[in-house]
């Protein structure tokens, strides 16, 4: 009976490691410092009950004293593998790795390239360059928070789906921060172009006044349309005179519009649609730390800057925030490396 009993509970360990194979080193050490701040223990042996990497484990082990953990540089592989994983749901984390200029934090940045766009030099002359230019010496760091509260049953509970719900929320979370960030930035001071009409013949005629503002030197491959999910399935279900479909590379979910990616994203405005040439604008994502806390008071709103809120205590509750926040520098250097086409209202009757 006793050997059934270990035989069983060896089987349920192990569907359950099979089940978390899934989970990022970051949304497990979130985990780690969530049921530390609700008094589950050391963050180590809460690590090793989790059944979390032998690395994460050493990793946590190794920040016991003055260091913090963000200070060791395997929190920092950790950091960068999991906003890696965020390509295929931020805009921001997508052109970084796709076309964006890429540069330090607080660096001063002086950057020129070789122009080589047919300039004949002739012998002893000088070779001329083009430049990267910036606004400001560096790219000032700031920083894009995502908060999740999870009730005090999920946080004790160490099943694979509190795990799974935690690093859903948190890939939700940082790539909502990133973006709103990214798109606020990037589309700064940009005066948006109001759309002409409905039907697909006047959505053509739009994306190509976008074109025109953007696509000028044809040397950036990094062109991508950015757009809510009402204006992606507008385009993908948006038919011609014909009744063929008007951009049949398109889904909901993104695709192609003229052959370039269409990319999807609540952070950008209803009823907006913008190209952005990523090859004109410089960022970095530094890292992403993660604190737990079960004793602040949250606003439990999505809009506490516009409408007052009472402050729920965590504590009373009987709750616990993780609060990821991402540093990270982005700035515009080419004036038209963006254009926004505003009163977007796709799936008029074709005339």
């Amino acid at each position: 009976m006793q050997r059934l009993s270990d035989l069983t509970s060896r089987m349920v360990r192990d569907r359950e490691a099979q089940q978390t194979r899934g989970i990022s080193d970051l949304a497990m050490f979130a985990m780690v410092t969530a049921k530390t701040a609700a008094g589950g223990g050391s963050a180590s042996a809460i690590a090793e009950g989790l059944g979390a990497s032998p690395a994460l484990v050493s990793m946590i082990k190794a920040a016991v004293g003055a260091t913090t953990i963000e200070d060791l540089g395997p929190y920092a592989q950790v950091s960068a593998t999991f906003l890696a994983s965020l390509r295929s749901r931020s805009i921001f984390a997508h052109l970084l790795d796709n076309g964006m200029a890429r540069a330090p934090l607080r660096r001063p940045i002086r950057a020129v390239t070789a122009n080589i766009t047919g300039t004949i030099v002739s012998e002893g002359a000088p070779t001329p360059v083009s430049r990267i230019t910036l606004a400001s010496r560096s790219l000032a760091p700031q920083k894009a928070m995502a908060l999740v509260v999870l009730s005090q049953e999920a946080i004790v509970g160490t099943s694979p789906a509190a795990l799974m719900l935690i690093e859903g929320e948190l890939r939700k979370g940082a790539a909502a921060a990133a973006d709103g960030q990214f798109i606020s930035i990037a589309g700064s001071g940009v005066s948006p172009i109001a759309a002409t009409g409905t039907d697909a013949e006047a959505a053509l005629v739009d994306l190509r006044t976008l074109l025109d503002v953007v696509n000028v030197t044809g040397a950036s491959p990094a062109l991508y349309w950015a757009m809510p999910p009402g204006v992606a399935n507008a385009a993908a279900t948006m038919t011609s005179l014909a009744g063929a479909l008007a951009f049949p590379e398109m889904t909901p979910r993104g695709g192609e519009i003229l052959g370039l990616p269409a990319l999807v994203s609540d952070a950008v405005a209803p009823g907006t649609v913008m190209l952005i040439d990523a090859g004109g604008l410089v960022g970095e994502i530094e890292n992403i730390t993660i604190r737990s806390s079960g004793q602040a008071a949250v606003a439990m709103r999505d809009d506490p800057e516009n409408v007052a809120a009472e402050l729920v205590s965590l504590w009373q509750t009987n709750s616990t925030g993780i609060l990821a926040t991402m540093t990270f520098g982005l700035e515009r250097y080419r004036s038209n490396a963006v254009a926004i086409l505003s009163g977007v209202n796709w799936g008029g009757a074709a005339s």
